[in-house]
């Protein structure tokens, strides 16, 4: 046994060999490929998790290589909010890189990975990208695209049932208003996002929002209106010590308050908060502001030698702040340029995957127009081919009942001419008739030769449906008229036997082959008789069918199972033989 292996095993082709050895060990691979897979996709998916606990935390992401393999690999693998996911860590560590055309880029791209017609669209996470794209296009001074981004984090985050996100981003509109000189549409912001905030249950929060146009309202002359602004902001925003100290960071506060005592001719309680902002800021900001503010007190006061001391400390700081904000703006400026270029780029890029899309597309309807043509051909053939099929066996059928008749007038005849033997004259005209008789019927078994060929070369094929063949008969309309008429108890007609037998040479090729055979020799009502048995009639429906009484019925398919199979049997056996045979 060993030893006829071996022979086996060298008498196989080296390249079969080879092909086997692949086969083998692919199939020793693919599982530890799709566990590897796996593994890999629980790494990725933990590490962008990492990186969003880390965005969360505000700490400082600078791994750009990391945020760009994780959105590489949830192109290929990720849902869609895994992919916006993936693009706005992206963009939230370009942006702390100080690169601001490629944050743009990754947040734009976050932005159409989201599938916003799906239920599970993370509109929370598409709010932030907006967010943080319109915070990166207000420091590249693009206060147009910042306001619509705005808009847009307001509206996703009201989708994702944030409010509080949702009129945190539209508050940010003031910072865009406040640069474009557009003070009355800062005052309707923080007038609606304070109402909002208060009937949604945020007061610490709304009031917060209200030191940002104190300064407008104090210059429009609104002094009331100011006075409650500032009562709600110091005691109720949570930004004031017991001490009454605001938190380092929003000093500016002081100037706003000095400028309102100043407005209001308070000039004791304008220079208390003036100085304070002078003590408590120590940026050029707030050191400008201290000075700027005193100054204006003085002149107002009529000391000119105090108001030209703080003016000029105040072109001092001013100064600086503005030198500060050159280097800012050189830095800015630059940033810009750079994104003008990488639009440049990217537009060239997608000019050129355009071209690209637009010779696929060409290719793509031309194959489709050839693709369309063959069908066509194909379907225009089938269709012929089909026609021709359904004409062979209409041919088939007619012949079939032809030579069956023709058989029955020879048996006559043959009848006939011995009976008449001894009359010269009559039996030599029987037996012309007889030669004219059986040349008929040899050109109609050429006829039904020929039939039966076309219909077998069409049946080998096709394999017209995964039906069986018992539930096609059933449900086709020729057995459902044969079980109508057999149920009135009438006669069939030779346009039925015709229908019928179309029908068994269609779906019963094998049990039509049996019964037309020419060594089986049956008579027609043999034949007709065979038919109906196959097709489950019962011999007490055969009799109206056929037009013969009952028994005679019984004593011919009593006799068929000996002429098809060459054995005695019951007419029941025979009926269970043939129900097999299809």
């Amino acid at each position: 046994m060993c030893f006829s292996m071996i022979i086996c095993t060298f008498a196989v082709p080296i390249d079969r060999l080879r092909l086997m050895k692949g086969r083998c060990l692919l199939l020793v691979l693919l599982p530890l490929i799709l566990l590897a897979a796996c593994d890999d996709g629980a790494r990725q998916r933990l590490q962008l998790e990492e990186l969003e606990l880390m965005n969360r935390a505000d700490s400082l992401m600078t791994n750009d290589s990391l945020a760009l393999d994780l959105s590489g690999w949830f192109d290929d693998h990720g849902t869609p909010n895994e992919q916006m996911r993936a693009y706005y860590i992206l963009g939230r560590t370009y942006a702390d890189l100080g690169e601001a055309p490629q944050a743009i880029e990754a947040y734009n791209d976050a932005a159409d990975r989201a599938d916003t017609t799906a239920e599970d669209c993370n509109y929370w996470t598409l709010c932030r990208v907006y967010t943080q794209m319109a915070n990166v296009l207000y420091y590249q001074g693009l206060y147009s695209e910042d306001l619509k981004c705005l808009d847009l984090a307001t509206y996703y985050g009201y989708l994702a049932s944030d409010t509080l996100s949702a009129l945190l981003a539209y508050a940010q509109k003031m910072g865009a208003y406040h640069m474009m000189k557009k003070p009355d549409s800062m005052l309707a912001v923080s007038n609606m996002v304070y109402q909002q905030l208060c009937n949604v249950g945020y007061p610490e929060v709304a009031a917060g929002m209200l030191s940002h146009c104190l300064y407008y309202l104090i210059d429009k002359g609104e002094f009331e209106l100011a006075y409650q602004h500032m009562k709600i902001y110091e005691n109720e925003s949570g930004f004031f010590d017991k001490n009454h100290e605001i938190a380092s960071g929003r000093e500016v506060y002081y100037y706003s308050k000095g400028y309102y005592f100043l407005k209001t001719d308070q000039h004791d309680s304008a220079e208390y908060y003036f100085r304070k902002e002078l003590s408590k800021g120590l940026d050029f900001n707030n050191q400008n502001a201290g000075a700027y503010g005193l100054a204006l007190l003085y002149q107002q006061k009529h000391q000119p030698d105090s108001a030209v001391k703080y003016a000029l400390y105040s072109y001092a700081m001013n100064d600086s702040l503005i030198s500060q904000e050159k280097t800012t703006e050189v830095a800015r400026v630059k940033s810009l340029y750079d994104y003008r270029r990488y639009e440049q780029q990217a537009q060239q890029e997608k000019d050129r995957a355009d071209r690209e899309r637009a010779k696929t597309i060409t290719v793509f309807v031309l194959a489709t127009i050839v693709f369309s043509i063959v069908v066509v051909i194909i379907w225009i053939q089938r269709k012929r081919h089909r026609a021709t099929y359904r004409k062979a066996i209409r041919k088939l059928s007619e012949a079939q009942n032809t030579i069956l008749q023709l058989r029955s007038h020879e048996a006559i005849l043959r009848s006939a001419i011995e009976k008449y033997a001894e009359e010269h004259v009559e039996a030599e005209e029987l037996k012309s008739e007889m030669a004219i008789l059986r040349m008929s019927i040899l050109n109609r078994e050429e006829e039904i030769e020929r039939q039966k060929a076309i219909v077998a070369d069409f049946q080998q094929k096709e394999q017209q449906t995964k039906k069986s063949v018992e539930q096609l008969i059933n449900e086709s309309n020729t057995y459902k008229h044969l079980r109508t008429i057999a149920n009135q108890g009438r006669r069939l007609t030779d346009e039925d036997w015709n229908q019928l037998m179309q029908l068994v040479i269609t779906l019963l090729p094998g049990f039509y082959n049996l019964i037309s055979s020419k060594e089986r020799k049956l008579s027609q009502l043999e034949y007709q008789i065979c038919i109906l048995d196959r097709l489950d009639i019962e011999p007490s429906r055969m009799q109206h069918l056929l037009g013969i009484s009952e028994s005679y019925v019984s004593r011919i398919r009593g006799g068929l199972h000996k002429k098809i199979f060459g054995s005695d049997a019951t007419g029941k056996e025979f009926s269970r033989v043939i129900s097999t045979i299809v």
